[in-house]
């Protein structure tokens, strides 16, 4: 089975899913008070269920609510919270709606609007929905989070960390805004230690997620402090056994150190906890790449193939092994996979143009080196293979040059 396309949708915004959801109920003059607060106390305890991750204890609670008290919005949105993390977009579409009929211009209402149509694509409606959450309620910082999410998105830093700002100037203990000012931070490029002390901060203050660790984990492998990063990955870990990308991340560290052995006993323990995903049969066969070990690779990619079959750095690394051992038509047949499934990745397109080359096929060697060398101009690699196919092509090398 293909890993979901969800789970990192989710996952990215798993600090706003909690936060987004309102405290309690409006009381309706029509509904009594012990009504009321029977339903609410059930919404609290769908509220708990999720922070705990037992979502189907959450969708019981929800529901149990909305039957006391069928104006319930916040009922609704804890069932569309419900919806968003099992991946059931429709759902949770059709339960944001029946809360707007109640709630329309409830910034809690919008602020789960605004995310659907952010997972549909339409991008510019759900900009103007957050901003709209934000001139209904100013001080609800959810809303200045998922605006600046959205804004992050877009590749627009200065905005989104104006944002997250925002969010922690109206609650300073908020560490979804902490755990995403690190992130922005990070991506600017010049505030590596800022971004490591924001999400510090959003550790300390939920002290039970694994996120905040994970993110300091991947910022530390990026700046080579792999043993600092492996104690993060650990302590992430240690907050949620099943993480697999936590648990990948250690295999790669490991790997990085050295420790071939543990890399790969790792990895296999990931493959045997979820046999279904592809990801750690993929860090398996790029391990074994890596080492030399092609049939082992071998194996595992068309693991990876088969569980995933789009996944481009499978074919594009199987094709690289099989034209190693010269069966060309089907390193051929993937790799021309690979560029039509990542079409802007320059090593895709040189492992198709070494095979043509390889195969005499110089005119086809030659498109496909001319794209990977223009996308990548550096790349020593890609500038010899570049050089020692254009003086096999027939047209000049003037007219062909990028």
């Amino acid at each position: 089975m293909k890993t979901k396309r969800w789970f990192s949708l989710i996952l990215a915004l798993t600090w706003l899913q909690a936060a987004a959801l309102p405290a309690g109920f409006k009381l309706v003059p029509t509904t009594s008070l012990p009504t009321v607060k029977k339903a609410d106390k059930l919404y609290h305890e769908g509220l708990q269920y999720l922070a705990n991750g037992d979502l189907d204890a959450a969708e019981s609670a929800f529901r149990q609510s909305l039957a006391i008290y069928p104006k319930a919005d916040r009922a609704m949105l804890g069932l569309a919270e419900v919806a968003f993390r099992r991946g059931n977009l429709q759902a949770a579409g059709e339960w944001i709606e029946e809360a707007r009929t109640i709630a329309p211009e409830d910034p809690h209402v919008l602020v789960s609007q605004g995310r659907y149509l952010r997972l549909r694509g339409n991008i510019a409606s759900a900009i103007e929905t957050f901003r709209q959450a934000t001139r209904s309620i100013p001080e609800l910082p959810e809303a200045w989070i998922a605006l600046g999410d959205l804004q992050l998105q877009q590749g627009k830093l200065k905005e989104a960390i104006a944002s997250y700002h925002n969010a922690i100037t109206i609650a300073p203990d908020n560490a979804a805004a902490h755990y995403a000012l690190g992130i922005a931070l990070y991506k600017k490029g010049d505030a590596v230690e800022e971004a490591l002390n924001e999400l510090r901060k959003a550790g300390t203050l939920a002290p039970r997620n694994p996120q905040p660790h994970l993110e300091t984990a991947r910022i530390l492998v990026r700046q080579n402090q792999l043993e600092s990063a492996l104690a993060e990955v650990r302590e992430a870990l240690a907050r949620n056994p099943d993480l697999w990308p936590a648990g990948l991340l250690e295999g790669d560290i490991q790997a990085r150190l050295g420790r071939i052995e543990a890399a790969e006993a790792i990895y296999k323990r990931w493959m045997r906890k979820y046999p279904e995903l592809s990801a750690p049969a993929l860090a398996l066969a790029m391990l074994h790449q890596q080492q030399g070990n092609l049939p082992e690779a071998e194996r595992h990619y068309r693991r990876v193939l088969r569980l995933d079959p789009k996944s481009a750095l499978a074919c594009n690394n199987l094709a690289w092994i099989l034209g190693k051992r010269k069966s060309f038509p089907e390193a051929i047949q993937l790799a021309l996979r690979a560029v039509t499934l990542q079409p802007d990745a320059p090593q895709f397109h040189d492992t198709l143009g070494w095979l043509y080359f390889q195969q005499a096929r110089f005119k086809e060697a030659c498109e496909h080196l001319r794209r990977a060398i223009t996308s990548d101009p550096g790349s020593s690699l890609l500038q010899d293979h570049w050089r020692q196919a254009v003086s096999h092509c027939r047209q000049d090398e003037k007219t062909i040059t990028p």
